[in-house]
């Protein structure tokens, strides 16, 4: 992984839909472990982005849009216990396990829910009822989110949308995927 960040750096890549070389595995090799692939992955690209972007580390928002929706026996959907605890904080603290990301907002029309969430110390931006209709596209919540924080002096590098109907995600894989995109 090591050789090709390192080769894209200093030449021009284009991608062939094809095999063009072929390795050998052995039972020592790297290969054989997925964690430890994916631990090496994490430390080049780390190591990566310190020698690359050394003065200033773009600053990351992680977006949480949650709509005040309810389950068929009236539950608000974000709130539902699941596994012992609201579903939505399955998202919050994986969030905030993430080292990458400089701020985290949760934008929601519904006040019990951004109460919920202000109790646990994660900002929250009010985000107009109209947005929050299940046939509204995800762009206008972001506009609106980054609009809000605009007027209190925050402008952010990127934007990772993180939603709470994907419980089972995990802070290293967010981490991943920031590390990827820089």
């Amino acid at each position: 992984y090591d050789l090709w960040i390192r080769f894209i750096d200093k030449f021009q890549v284009h991608n062939i839909n094809l095999p063009l070389f072929y390795y050998r595995k052995h039972g020592n090799s790297i290969t054989t472990n997925v964690d430890r692939i994916l631990k090496t992955r994490r430390q080049i690209k780390n190591l990566f982005i310190e020698t690359k972007l050394p003065e200033s580390q773009p600053s990351v928002l992680g977006i949480i849009p949650v709509r005040g929706s309810k389950t068929a026996s009236g539950e608000k959907l974000a709130l539902k216990e699941i596994g012992g605890k609201p579903l939505i904080d399955y998202t919050l603290e994986e969030a905030q396990n993430v080292p990458a990301l400089t701020r985290i907002v949760v934008s929601t029309e519904d006040p019990e829910i951004a109460a919920y969430c202000q109790a646990k110390n994660i900002e929250v931006i009010e985000r107009p009822w109209e947005l929050a209709q299940s046939k509204i596209p995800i762009e206008p919540t972001v506009l609106h989110t980054l609009s809000q924080l605009e007027k209190k002096g925050f402008i952010p590098d990127l934007v990772t949308l993180l939603h709470v109907n994907c419980p089972l995600r995990h802070a290293e894989a967010i981490q991943e995927a920031i590390l990827t995109l820089l």
